[in-house]
This record gives structure tokens, C-alpha cells and sequence, in this order.
């Protein structure tokens, strides 16, 4: 199983849910496939009309920016995390 969380707008996307599991794997972009299938409302919140995540989102593998990674292709095992940040805005 893989853990999401999910921060800020997005859980409100995800029923208020913090923290889901999925099967997951092998890759971040059929883990969060999967998590959309459970949560449909997540899709529009994470990805733009191409299918690629929105540039404002953050995606975390374990810690660590899948953009800094293998994008939408980086591996993520069994009992990973997958951190999910919606944009930020403050002042």
C-alpha cells in the first residue's frame, strides 16, 4: 500500500480525508490514478487539460519532488509515501 497525503484544498477534494491509502505502484502516475478513481474531484485539482500535473502542484515521493525525479514515471515501492501539496498563497 501506498499512503497519500493530501494538504491543504485537496483533502476537502478527497471527502476531508488527510491521509489515503492506495494500492499504488509501480509508478507515481498510476498511483495517482488510482487515488483520482477513489476521488474523483482530485483530477481537476491535480491536473491540467493534458493530463500532466499542474505546475503550481507539488508531488513528493518519500520526500523528495518527483520533478526531481522521473515526473509522472518516478518508481514508488510498497509501503511509500506520496505527498501531495496544493499552491500556497499568503501575505
Amino acid at each position: 500500500m501506498i499512503e497519500a497525503k493530501l494538504y491543504a484544498t485537496l483533502r476537502a477534494m478527497a471527502d476531508g480525508n488527510k491521509s489515503v491509502e492506495v494500492e499504488g505502484g509501480p509508478t507515481v502516475g498510476t498511483t495517482l490514478d488510482q487515488l483520482v478513481a477513489l476521488y474523483p474531484d482530485l483530477r481537476a485539482g491535480l491536473f491540467d487539460e493534458d493530463g500532466a500535473v499542474r505546475s503550481y502542484v507539488a508531488v513528493m515521493v518519500n520526500g523528495r519532488d518527483i520533478r526531481h525525479l522521473g515526473g509522472l514515471d518516478s518508481p514508488i515501492e510498497d509501503g511509500g509515501t506520496l505527498d501531495l501539496f496544493p499552491p500556497v498563497a499568503g501575505g
